[in-house]
């Protein structure tokens, strides 16, 4: 793991179960203030039930990272507490297997807004901040299906593929 130790204050969306929680729990023990959001409520308080246990620096956040106002509220809460985001971890994510004459153009904009179109709009309302600030760090959390795909998987590939080129064009 790359150390970011300088960062402290964390967002890890889709961190209330799988990879985000792991990562958020990991995280924690190693000193960081995570925030880890989602849009499940008995997920977060089984997250917050954890967290009090092992005594780790972890809130729950609840956020839709396809609604503006709800990120707008959950960025204005990390704020009010802990200040500006220093690590963004784009974790949140789905994937329908499903082939691309076979889907649904509801389902396939539902993917693309919670895979892509989420992890911009979260990094266009923390970038400007650690521009600002000279530090921060965003991850987004793509897949081997962003560079390879199979039939079936054609249109979460395609929004990986789109999280792949954004991730690049920031790096540079």
């Amino acid at each position: 793991m790359t150390d970011i130790s300088g960062a402290r204050t964390t967002l890890i969306t889709g961190g209330t179960e799988g990879l985000g929680k792991a990562m958020a729990l990991r995280l924690a023990r190693e000193g960081y203030r995570v925030f880890a959001a989602g849009r499940n409520a008995e997920r977060r308080a089984k997250l917050a039930e954890e967290a009090q246990k092992l005594i780790l620096p972890i809130t729950p956040l609840e956020m839709d990272v396809c609604n503006d106002l709800s990120v707008d509220r959950g960025l204005d809460e990390i704020r009010r507490v802990a200040g500006p985001v220093d690590v963004l971890i784009n974790n949140a994510g789905v994937a329908y297997g499903v082939t691309m004459e076979e889907i649904r153009l509801e389902d396939l904009r539902r993917q693309f807004e919670t895979n892509y179109f989420a992890a911009v709009r979260l990094i266009q309302r923390v970038l400007p901040e650690m521009r600002a600030r000279k530090c921060g760090w965003i991850v987004n959390m793509s897949s081997v299906s962003g560079r390879f795909t199979l039939p079936v998987m054609g249109p979460y590939s395609s929004t990986k593929h789109a999280l792949d080129a954004t991730s690049d064009a920031l790096r540079h």
